[in-house]
């Protein structure tokens, strides 16, 4: 089987724990992790992989602004992290843009890791979230140690 397909299991995986954790940040993350999937595979296959690095730096600057945009508005600490991992992407382009590299083995590896990086900082609190809900069903749950007064 192509990569691809392991790397759509591994989105629609973390998709799947984001919406099941049942927390708007995490799902907002992995939907935008999956526009950005999506939309990088749209360009390599519609351009090629020598030609596809014109477009994908652009793709991630977009995605990494949304990702930007969902953490000033929640606050939240994964979406910094996420939000960092896309600077490192960015890094890599101008990297490999300067080296004359885009395009390569090295520069598709690097990209791909980093996203995989993106992935398990989203679906690891989600999973997380959904086990600690299992072990403690009751934390939502008011407890009063004393009968309420009337």
């Amino acid at each position: 089987m192509p990569v691809s397909f392991y790397y759509a299991m591994a989105v629609a995986l973390t998709l799947v724990l984001a919406w099941a954790a049942d927390n708007h940040v995490y799902q907002k993350l992995a939907m935008l992790l999956l526009f950005d999937w999506a939309s990088t595979n749209v360009a390599v296959n519609y351009m090629g992989f020598e030609r596809a690095p014109m477009v994908i730096p652009s793709l991630d600057a977009v995605t990494a602004i949304l990702v930007a945009m969902v953490g000033f508005a929640s606050g939240s600490q994964t979406a910094l992290v996420v939000f960092c991992l896309y600077g490192a992407v960015g890094l890599a382009h101008v990297v490999g843009f300067a080296s004359y590299n885009q395009g390569t083995y090295t520069y598709y590896a690097i990209l791909n890791v980093l996203f995989l990086l993106q992935l398990v900082t989203v679906g690891g609190p989600s999973a997380s979230r959904i086990v600690l809900r299992a072990w403690f069903p009751r934390r939502r749950q008011r407890v009063r140690p004393y009968p309420a007064r009337r």
